[in-house]
């Protein structure tokens, strides 16, 4: 079962809806976190959301991305 990754959003963001089918098409599992009930995530994340995060890893991807981003990021950390 693949590892939860963080779906940093926030209310009414078509992209971010975009970004959570192009994840969930790929097997991913996805916690959204609504930047905007956090100061510093809504500082650190307003304009680059959506954001996914393998919190695992310490590793993200902004926006835009696809199905083969997303699929780097579920994977092994590169060398």
């Amino acid at each position: 079962m693949p590892e939860t990754l963080i779906l940093y959003t926030r209310e009414e963001c078509h992209l971010c809806q975009q970004a959570a089918r192009i994840a969930t098409s790929v097997g991913a599992r996805l916690e959204s976190v609504d930047i905007t009930s956090d100061d510093g995530l809504f500082e650190r994340y307003c304009v680059t959301i959506p954001v996914i995060r393998n919190d695992k890893q310490g590793r993200e991807i902004n926006w835009p991305f696809g199905a083969d981003d997303v699929l780097d990021l579920m994977g092994p950390e590169p060398a």
